[in-house]
């Protein structure tokens, strides 16, 4: 699956389009002193909830999130999806999906009844992990077929998505890094949003 950050014209978001973020002005060094203080931290929970957190300060995304595809394990205790039988919200197979471990910004909660677990497949981040859509960045979050929850959207003002799948060694989706913003998002920031997620591979590698 390529990997590949694709940026639609940045456009106007809630706030209109500002300037990018004065820490993208150098976001090798940036990313740096990310990794640095990664190495500080012991266990992965709060190694991924420093990317995420990192995400939001960098990029100004209203909330950032990372899930890691693992074993299911509520299928048969009140998982949400688990009760459907048609999409977006249908698990198709209960020996996989993905698991949300780290949350920043507006939501910081890993435990909520929908997201906490996701389908490989269903929705947009579980599309990107099951390799049924690359990494992308982009922006008009109504126009896309795969976010459903519209109101939601509008309410919140949200106008762009950046998500990533964090591969494995072998090159394949081990989880997905995403964000949302109300502003627009423009290709040199989904780069860095690509970024992280490979930060955050090398973090599940290593440990």
């Amino acid at each position: 699956m390529a990997n590949t950050a694709t940026a639609i014209d940045r456009g106007q978001g809630a706030g209109g389009a500002p300037a990018e973020p004065p820490h993208l002005a150098d976001p090798r060094a940036a990313f740096l002193r990310l990794e640095k203080n990664l190495s500080a931290l012991t266990g992965l929970t709060d190694k991924f909830a420093r990317i995420t957190d990192e995400a939001v300060a960098l990029l100004g995304a209203e909330f950032a999130r990372i899930w890691i595809v693992a074993p299911g394990d509520r299928c048969e205790s009140g998982c949400l999806h688990a009760r459907f039988r048609t999409p977006p919200h249908f698990c198709q197979s209960r020996e996989f999906c993905l698991h949300l471990i780290a949350s920043s910004g507006r939501y910081r909660h890993t435990n909520g009844a929908v997201h906490s677990r996701i389908p490989l497949g269903a929705y947009k981040v579980g599309r990107i992990a099951a390799g049924i859509e690359p990494g992308s960045a982009f922006n008009g979050l109504t126009a896309d077929p795969h976010f459903h929850h519209l109101r939601w959207i509008k309410r919140l003002g949200l106008f762009s998505f950046a998500g990533f799948p964090i591969l494995s060694p072998e090159g394949r989706p081990a989880g997905v890094l995403a964000l949302f913003s109300r502003q627009a998002i423009s290709a040199r920031e989904g780069s860095g949003v690509q970024e992280l997620a490979s930060i955050a591979a090398r973090i599940l590698e290593t440990g």
